[in-house]
């Protein structure tokens, strides 16, 4: 998003109760999304487009969300990028769910603007 102007910059989070009763969390930009050879590489370990990233943030983030059962996600938007993480819930004294999917989830609400950044 640095190559956004800044008065069009905006950061998006949502919550919602995704299918079978799974928390989605999704975190949008207004940027210039992901660039389409970047995007199958995103997660892997050491793959990084900054000149000092060491590669391991998307790669350890989607690790720990997998142990819980859950996805994480990235695909672009028609303006900027979106990052889902989908958790699967489930009742004390239940077993947890084995299955975390989104496959039946409905589309997010618009999003809203929590604050603007200042110039």
């Amino acid at each position: 998003m640095a190559g956004t102007a800044l008065e069009k910059r905006r950061l998006s989070l949502r919550t919602r109760t995704g299918a079978r009763g799974s928390i989605d969390i999704a975190v949008g930009d207004t940027g210039p999304g992901i660039p389409l050879d970047q995007l199958p590489r995103l997660f892997d370990s050491f793959f990084t487009t900054k000149a000092d990233g060491m590669g391991l943030g998307l790669s350890i983030s989607r690790s720990i969300v997998e142990q819980h059962g859950g996805e994480l996600l990235a695909e672009n938007r028609d303006r900027g990028a979106l990052f889902r993480i989908v958790l699967p819930t489930y009742r004390e004294g239940e077993p947890a769910s084995d299955e975390a999917s989104s496959d039946e989830a409905a589309p997010l609400p618009p999003a809203r603007t929590i604050s603007k950044a200042s110039p």
